[in-house]
């Protein structure tokens, strides 16, 4: 499964002044690596997130706790839950996307 989204940057602006939407979207985890950041890195959060969700076949609303995107030291963007896929973020100076894949790793975490 393959899951894509794409947002334009300047629609974050205004949900991400509101605490309870920061806290209904994002991990602490990923509140603290949004932490001094841009409006950027909050809309390529929210479109992995989106990307994920997608690929799982899962409603976005239901899954937004559920999935959590942290980054190597080099700043490579990692799944860390659930297991078994693999996101890809990227920005413009207006359009942040990322597209999500699921790996053969999730098949063999979901099996009986």
């Amino acid at each position: 499964m393959i899951g894509i989204d794409l947002l334009e940057i300047s629609r974050m602006e205004r949900p991400m002044r509101s605490r309870r939407f920061r806290e209904r979207v994002f991990t602490e985890r990923e509140l603290d690596y949004l932490s001094g950041r841009g409006l950027r890195s909050a809309a390529g959060l929210f479109c992995a997130k989106e990307a994920l969700a997608k690929a799982m076949g899962v409603n976005i609303c239901a899954a937004l706790k559920l999935i959590e995107i942290g980054h190597t030291p080099e700043g490579r963007p990692v799944v860390l839950r659930p297991e078994g896929f693999e996101v890809s973020i990227t920005h413009t100076n207006g359009i942040a996307a990322a597209a999500a894949v699921k790996t053969p790793a999730y098949d063999r975490a979901v099996s009986p």
